[in-house]
């Protein structure tokens, strides 16, 4: 055996080294499953296993015990440990650790440690015993409250062994027998029950003896000073938790007034036969004899009619004989238990003829008197009938209701829900638990559209009517959507006594008709929006060539060639304004190609975040699914968000901006960019109207930035939202579709000029001011160039050509001629002549989707005004060499 000697940590574990087999006897130690502690006279904690270590407040090694130990218990434990050390005698004993009221409780048996022979310190093996304390606390609880609900019953409520000996009884027996419970307590309760009842009483304990079910009898029991009273008592076998022994819980109710009612009738009986004569409900009467058979004696004139049968041949039978259909049910047995121990029974039973079903009645039997038995019975066939009716009509509605994918629900006349189907409950985030503690149908709507509905659903339930009617609802954890109701009244009996309803959460229909409004506005903005657009881009062409021209024309340190560059950098600025009018328009469809989503980014960064003091964190995964967008476009929708967070942060701050994957509408795969503000957020009211043209907050504005980010997006097939509240920033989330294949299109050869080649070149534009500056240009470098102002002469003028020996080498068609003929019908005619014709489409407008799609049109390269010299000039270079280029 183990027997430390020394009061130290240190000096046990020495000990533990001395062992013949140290880690077997540390593993005993450290794997006992309770709580195992070793302490020296002082209390000095030696040794402490790892379930120690895993207790709240538990005890450690090297310290003192005492501490741990809860205060009603320290004295008891340091008197046990001192006589154990100086007797060593085993102790047992309870207690709690220190700590809140649950902390741990165990059971702990004390014994000395010894070395030498000499008791050196004392060991406490402790089992956990905090669930057994816990249960008795719960088990005494709730006998104190049984206890008090059983003395404040007016009915005696009593506990007796299975022979009778009373264990307990209430205070309510001082007013039913007229004894206190100091003198029933130990008494046998069968001597207290009249003589002639004390048969039934105990044949009654008899059956719960074998059965061990519940029981229900009325006898008599004998008061102490008036006579007997009638009682009914319900009573039920049980068995203890001490020896499992069976005990009787009885609850006796005192029903002598009610008896003496009913003596009271059967003394009048005679008077009132010719009532039961005359009662619609049928009517059949027993005897039990001598032999306890229960012997039919008569019925009334209802019973003929309704069974169809005349009962007098069967008076003097045995009730199956009488009734022989009653053999294969228990209502014999039940019939004359009744007559001979009192009590009532209820059944519901079903008339058969042929194996059908006739009639189905409603049966009460009583003891009409000891030993006689009456029994009630009346067709319910109809009722029943029509009850399974309703209920199979309410089972179908019921089931088509959890069908529906709208909200059914159903209130009482006072507003609260009785009912709603499974699709309420999901709109609304309701359960069960909500609607048994009783749902007012106003609580769903909110504060703003409580009022009005409050006002129809009164109107409702005093007969008046509503219309469909739209309100915004709250859902249980706060957030609002709107709502769409059809209600009526529930009518029964011609009294409204409720509500029935469906709604409908029109979120995505709301969400619809606003983008719809705002197509529309973007649809008007457009058709304006083109319109300036055109004449500012061919305005802007013929300065931009002009002053390009110019700078080319003057010395490098000529002063007047920054005035000229400065000239073109306004240009430029102006050029970004037309782009931004030209989303708006119905032909500004994107040109879109393959772009490197994370380079767009990261420009846009750069050149946002240089004019703004804000900070963008950038999350771009390493692989990013391929998109096809106009990198222009896109560029624009993501200067223009980032920009509108700085200005949300005028003092600085954090930008985040992240890139994932998601789904779209139809489950199309999309690649989703959110961008993260710490700005002032956007009002509530605000919120709807952000992405609306010309429609700011702030002053010196145009409102055209989100106008312009929204169509860029909704042209790419993508969408883009926003989620924000006054004061906690905003989050916009752009949606754009995948590419689905990516082609790589061969790179076309490189086919240069020939050396001192000519070029013979035929420009149409409706501008002369632009077809003299696009003859500049070309004829700098070297080309022939023709200039005609409408489609019609350019076919002439090109047939002509190709009939001669100088046939064109290009054409430069403007998109839109006022009046005219344009250049997408135009290069049709021209490929009609020459199939193999080179066209480079020219445009600062277009209704059509061509310069989108150039290619579908005939043409091998576009141009888009306003351009620079050098921008047509490596087009047109591009188009001879068979590289279509796209500026």
């Amino acid at each position: 055996m183990f027997t430390p000697g020394g009061h130290t940590t240190d000096a046990v574990e020495a000990q533990f080294s001395s062992w013949d087999s140290p880690d077997r006897w540390r593993l005993l130690v450290q794997d006992f499953p309770g709580l195992l502690l070793v302490v020296d006279p002082e209390g000095r904690i030696l040794v402490s296993n790892y379930h120690s270590q895993e207790l709240p407040h538990a005890p450690a090694s090297g310290r003192s015990l005492w501490p741990a130990i809860s205060n009603r218990f320290r004295d008891q434990i340091e008197e046990a440990v001192a006589v154990v050390q100086a007797t060593g005698d085993i102790r047992q004993l309870e207690f709690q650790l220190s700590g809140p009221e649950t902390a741990p409780w165990f059971s702990a048996t004390l014994g000395p440690v010894r070395e030498d022979g000499r008791i050196m310190a004392v060991a406490l093996a402790c089992s956990d015993i905090t669930k057994y304390k816990r249960q008795e606390a719960e088990r005494q609880a709730n006998e104190s409250k049984y206890r008090l609900l059983a003395e404040s019953s007016t009915d005696i409520v009593l506990r007796s062994t299975i022979d009778g000996v009373l264990n307990y009884i209430s205070p309510a027996c001082q007013a039913i027998v007229g004894y206190s419970q100091a003198e029933l307590v130990g008494q046998n309760a069968f001597d207290y029950v009249h003589p002639d009842d004390v048969g039934a009483v105990r044949a009654l304990v008899a059956e719960l003896r074998d059965a061990g079910d519940q029981r229900r009898l009325e006898f008599r029991v004998q008061h102490r000073t008036d006579g007997h009273r009638w009682v009914e008592t319900t009573v039920r076998r049980v068995h203890t938790d001490r020896d499992n022994a069976p005990e009787l819980i009885c609850s006796v109710r005192d029903i002598s007034r009610r008896h003496a009612t009913l003596e009271a009738l059967r003394e009048s009986e005679a008077r009132y036969r010719s009532v039961i004569e005359g009662s619609p409900m049928g009517m059949h009467f027993y005897e039990v004899n001598e032999q306890d058979e229960l012997i039919f004696v008569g019925a009334n004139r209802a019973a003929d009619l309704q069974l169809d049968i005349a009962h007098k041949r069967l008076v003097g039978q045995p009730i199956l004989e009488a009734f022989p259909g009653l053999a294969e049910t228990d209502i014999p047995q039940n019939y004359l238990r009744v007559a001979l121990h009192g009590g009532d029974y209820h059944i519901e039973q079903s008339r058969y003829e042929d194996a059908v079903i006739k009639g189905i009645y409603e049966v009460h039997a009583f003891q009409s008197t000891p030993r006689r038995l009456s029994v009630m019975f009346l067709d319910v066939t109809d009722v029943r009938m029509a009850i399974d009716a309703i209920r199979e009509s309410e089972e179908k509605f019921r089931e088509i209701a959890e069908l529906l994918p709208v909200g059914v629900y159903e209130t009482d006349s006072d507003g609260r829900v009785t009912y709603v189907n499974n699709q309420t409950m999901a709109y609304f985030g309701l359960t069960e638990k909500d609607l048994n503690e009783g749902y007012s149908i106003l609580d769903i709507f909110s504060a703003e559209d409580r009022i009005r509905a409050g006002r129809n659903l009164r109107r409702l339930l005093t007969g008046g009517r509503t219309s469909c009617n739209e309100y915004l609802v709250l859902r249980k954890d706060g957030t609002k959507f709107p709502a769409r109701f059809h209600s009526t009244c529930i009518v029964r009996d011609g009294n409204l006594c409720g509500i029935r309803g469906v709604l409908h959460d029109i979120s995505e229909e709301k969400r619809r008709e606003a983008e719809a409004i705002r197509s529309q506005k973007l649809a008007s903005v457009g058709v304006l929006a083109g319109g300036i657009a055109h004449d500012f881009n061919n305005l802007l062409t013929g300065i931009l060539g002009n002053v390009t021209l110019a700078a080319h024309d003057l010395p490098a340190g000529d002063e007047r060639l920054q005035r000229l560059l400065d000239a073109e950098r306004a240009v430029d600025r102006a050029r970004v304004l037309t782009s931004q009018l030209l989303t708006f328009a119905a032909g500004g469809d994107p040109v879109k190609k393959q772009a490197d989503l994370r380079g767009l980014l990261e420009s846009a960064v750069l050149r946002t975040a240089q004019g703004m003091h804000i900070d963008v964190d950038l999350h771009i995964p390493e692989q990013l699914p391929p998109i096809e967008v106009d990198a222009e476009q896109m560029g624009q929708v993501m200067h223009n968000l980032l920009k509108n967070a700085g200005e949300a942060m005028p003092d600085g701050g954090t930008v985040v901006v992240s890139i994932s994957t998601g789904e779209g509408q139809g489950g199309v795969p999309t690649v989703v960019i959110a961008l993260e503000d710490e700005g002032c957020g956007i009002e509530a009211d605000v919120l709807p109207h952000i992405f609306d043209p010309y429609y700011t907050t702030k002053e010196g504005r145009l409102g055209l930035g989100l106008a312009t980010a929204y169509s860029i997006i909704a042209k790419h097939g993508g969408r883009i939202t926003v989620e924000s509240e006054a004061g906690k920033g905003a989050v916009f989330t752009v949606e754009i579709p995948t590419l689905q294949s990516v082609d790589k299109p061969p790179r076309p050869a490189d086919v240069p000029l020939r050396a001192g080649s000519v070029r013979k070149i035929l420009v149409m534009d409706d501008e002369s001011f632009i077809r003299d500056l696009t003859t500049r240009i070309l004829k700098r470098h070297g080309w022939k160039v023709e200039c005609v102002a409408d489609g019609h002469e350019a076919i002439r003028l090109y047939r002509a050509a190709l009939r001669s020996d100088e046939p064109f080498d290009l054409v430069i068609l403007d998109l839109t001629i006022p009046n005219g003929l344009g250049g997408k019908d135009t290069i049709a005619e021209l490929r009609a002549i020459d199939p193999g014709v080179r066209a480079i489409v020219c445009s600062g407008y277009s209704n059509d989707p061509v310069l989108a799609n150039y290619q579908n049109y005939g043409f091998a390269g576009i141009v888009a005004k306003p351009y620079r010299p050098d921008e047509l000039i490596r087009v047109a270079h591009d188009v001879l060499a068979d590289n279509a280029v796209v500026v």
